[in-house]
């Protein structure tokens, strides 16, 4: 699923619940050197940036699992980090 830009980032409550809203999309598209996985850029607050928190993301209408990574995601995802 791929989110677009202004879509809201939630914290992960409790399970799969969601949480308080700790951002906003700035851009996405898929990525072709990642096997045209979705990637998408945002605006986090101070509580969600760390890499490897789970967020969810609306995305095409659904609420989509995501996973906060440093800027330099091309690399772990090469390296079979998160």
């Amino acid at each position: 699923l791929l989110p677009v830009a202004e879509a809201q980032v939630f914290a992960l409550a409790e399970g799969t619940s969601l949480g308080d809203q700790v951002g906003m999309v700035t851009s996405s598209g898929l990525a072709p050197m990642l096997g045209a996985a979705p990637v998408a850029f945002a605006m986090l607050s101070s509580t969600a940036y760390a890499p490897g928190t789970k967020v969810l993301v609306n995305a095409e209408g659904e609420q989509a699992p995501a996973t906060v990574c440093a800027l330099r995601f091309l690399e772990e995802a090469r390296d079979g980090g998160a």
